[in-house]
């Protein structure tokens, strides 16, 4: 993304503006596109339910996601479903055996020695039934038994078979994300391919594989690893490639894949190797290996994803044969280097003479963050290698720095830019680059100088740069002036910064408004200004800021008007207002002394118009369980909304219908259900409730002998 003002432009490189990376190695991108060092494995710590609580269990393989996760037991031939706290880490709380599945023996749902266990983006479970050399599929919440894969003989008992969908010790199963199951057929050398219908899709070709045992998927673009442990290394098939890669590996046990698409490897010495794809090459390098701190080798490994992805082990312990289930760290260290280039990026000047490169970063004690430069004026050049040794060739060092890098560039001019940032950690912590701001003149401070200044090349570029050193710092004073407009606007400026707008408006923001609330409510600012007061306006307010849909009635419009032409003569025997309305001290009409009001306001001829003056009814559904919160809202900003002269009366409405005291649906009555009766506090016996008798009581009722209740003698009120 570009951005320009009225001295310079410059190019933005981040999550949302796009990176612009034409290659990386060993970098990884986090939720937030923030790039980081690839993590290494760190300790592990137990994740199951102790020796205690999952006596002589052997686990062998592990699926699930979320808060389902499931772990194969091969000695009990039944899968445990794991209950997961809501921890940070979670931690496993308890187990359950799937009841329709398991069981040592031949017969269907039952298993034998099994060793994989995978489950489908369906959730059904598919489950290498190693012992019986069969694959058994099992649906998603009821799990059914969905399908049955492998040879059986005339009397229907399993047996191994070479051909398709028949194994010989099926010892592993993985799923794509396209419901393709590929199962480790280890006794006849081979991976078979079936999707999940049942259709065989044929085995996965390498020449050369020994004895497989393990298998994983990846779910970002397919690809497929396999443990040879008879040639110890792992092959990788990629469908960007025809021909498989093989990784040389010492005593692999256990694989999987991570969402980032790194390739871990576990070994019998219970550390977990990780290899990158190079995407340029198809290869997939070594970039470190994390140790556990466990004495033992880990049999699998399985990605959780949970709130946030999650390592899970099984490491047999190497003096007791014993196995339990961990969590490992995922970025228990860092890699120790690492790095991208970007680009390329247009300046749409010829012979640009590119600026200053700024990071927004966060860089530990003693890491690193080294930036390199590359120009041309031509978009189809070539920048130079990757590779670090490469810098004399063409990569011009732009400087190495400990803090948020903030460098001149010191490529020769060129249109096109390309720039190389090198991440090294300290070994345990990575930088973390948050964004990169590449800044280059639309007119530079060399132009307003003399043209003497610029004969010669030399000269002209020192200049050049010297002059950039003072424009860099003025050009940010420049564009902070530039956008001082975007403070005024709400929903442009920065949130840390909508308090500041809002008193400038004197807008009251609730302590419990989302930033987007907050927004529309300086936004509406001045058309509420211009309703202030008005019923309009209260309205409003209470339905954004105490949540209430209410109806105010002014007092004056209360008023009852005679027809003089039609219901009354002026004759002088029709009154047109009552004197007991304000009970003033008059002879022969009030003068009995506790009854007359010793009031001179209003005059009497004003009578007519004062009453209702001045005052107004606001009415709002209310639940007759929480009323004085309701009214406590209400109350506050009304008290803040009307005039100041005005005087208001709150009307909670209940879900009653009382003829003579509510009586307009919508205004001061509303239709609800039935809610529990308290006396004296939510109704009144003889006013809005009286004593009735329950449906059943009815028919006796009207047969004679039931008897009504009466409070006292045959009815008791608790």
């Amino acid at each position: 993304m570009t951005t320009q003002t009225a001295a310079q432009s410059a190019w933005t490189l981040d999550a949302g503006a796009t990176w612009h990376i034409l290659a990386s190695r060993q970098i990884v991108s986090g939720a937030d596109g923030t790039l980081t060092l690839a993590p290494l494995p760190g300790k592990a710590w137990p994740f199951d339910l102790g020796k205690d609580a999952w006596p002589d269990a052997r686990p062998v393989s592990i699926a699930g996601s979320f808060r389902r996760l499931f772990v194969l037991d091969a000695r009990s031939a039944a899968i445990n479903r794991i209950s997961v706290s809501a921890t940070k880490p979670p931690q496993a709380q308890g187990r359950e055996h799937l009841e329709t599945i398991g069981g040592r023996g031949s017969s269907p749902r039952q298993l034998l020695d099994p060793q994989g266990l995978a489950q489908l983006a369906t959730g059904d479970l598919v489950v290498a039934d190693t012992g019986n050399h069969r694959v058994q599929v099992f649906s998603a919440g009821s799990r059914a038994l969905v399908h049955v894969w492998g040879r059986t003989d005339t009397l229907g008992r399993p047996i191994a078979g070479d051909g398709d969908r028949q194994f010989h010790h099926p010892w592993d199963v993985a799923s794509d994300r396209h419901g393709v199951v590929y199962v480790v057929d280890r006794g006849n050398r081979r991976i078979q391919r079936i999707d999940r219908t049942g259709r065989s899709l044929g085995p996965l070709v390498a020449a050369g594989l020994g004895d497989p045992t393990r298998i994983a998927v990846s779910a970002e673009d397919g690809s497929v690893a396999v443990i040879d442990r008879a040639r110890q290394a792992v092959w990788v098939f990629s469908s960007a490639r025809r021909l498989p890669r093989l990784l040389e590996v010492d005593r692999p046990s256990a694989l999987a894949f991570s969402p980032q698409n790194f390739l871990y490897v576990g070994d019998e010495l219970g550390r977990i190797q990780v290899f990158a794809p190079d995407p340029s090459t198809g290869r997939w390098p070594l970039i470190g290996s994390g140790v556990t701190g466990v004495d033992g080798t880990v049999t699998a490994l399985h990605w959780w994803q949970s709130e946030s992805p999650r390592l899970l082990a099984v490491i047999e312990n190497a003096e007791t044969d014993a196995r339990r289930l961990w969590m490992v760290d995922p970025a228990g260290g860092h890699v120790q280097s690492g790095g991208f280039v970007a680009g390329p990026l247009d300046s749409r000047i010829a012979e640009c003479g590119w600026r200053r490169v700024l990071a927004e970063a966060t860089i530990p004690d003693t890491a690193s963050i080294g930036i390199d430069t590359f120009t041309a004026d031509s978009g189809d050049a070539t920048p130079p290698s990757f590779d670090e040794d490469d810098r004399p060739t063409g990569w011009v060092d732009a400087g190495v720095s400990t803090s948020a890098p903030d460098t001149l560039v010191r490529s020769a001019p060129g249109r096109y830019l390309w720039i190389r940032v090198m991440l090294r950690a300290n070994g345990e912590q990575s930088p973390a680059l948050r964004r990169l701001s590449i800044s280059y003149p639309s007119s530079g401070y060399l132009d307003y100088l003399p043209a003497v200044f610029q004969e010669d090349d030399e000269s002209r570029q020192f200049m050049e740069r010297f002059l950039a050193i003072f424009q860099s710092g003025f050009d940010d004073l420049d564009r902070a002036i530039d956008g001082v407009t975007n403070l005024f606007d709400p929903y442009r400026t920065r949130a840390a910064y909508l308090r500041w707008l809002a008193a400038w408006l004197a807008v009251t923001l609730e302590p419990g408004w989302s930033e987007l609330e907050q927004r529309q409510a300086i936004s509406a600012a001045v058309h509420a200004y211009s309703r202030k007061g008005t019923v309009d306006g209260i309205q409003d307010a209470l339905r954004a800021y105490a949540h209430v849909d209410a109806r105010i009635v002014e007092h004056f419009k209360l008023r009852r008007w005679v027809r003089l032409a039609q219901a009354a003569p002026l004759d002088g025997t029709t009154p047109l207002w009552s004197r007991d309305i304000y009970q003033r001290y008059q002879t022969t009409s009030y003068s009995q002394v506790g009854v007359f009001h010793l009031t001179g306001q209003p005059e009497p001829v004003a009578e007519p118009l004062d009453w209702g003056a001045s005052r107004f009814s606001v009415l709002f559904q209310a639940d007759p369980y929480s009323e004085a919160d309701m009214r406590a809202r209400v109350s506050r900003v009304v008290e803040r909304e009307k005039p100041a002269h005005t005087e208001a009366m709150l009307c909670p409405v209940f879900p009653r219908f009382r003829i003579g005291v509510q009586s307009t649906i919508g205004l001061d009555s509303a239709v609800g259900g039935v809610t529990r009766l308290v006396l004296n506090q939510l109704a009144t016996l003889n006013y809005d409730a009286i004593l009735g008798c329950a449906a059943p009581e009815g028919p006796r009722r009207a047969l004679g002998p039931a008897r009504r209740p009466r409070a006292g003698t045959t009815t008791r009120l608790a």
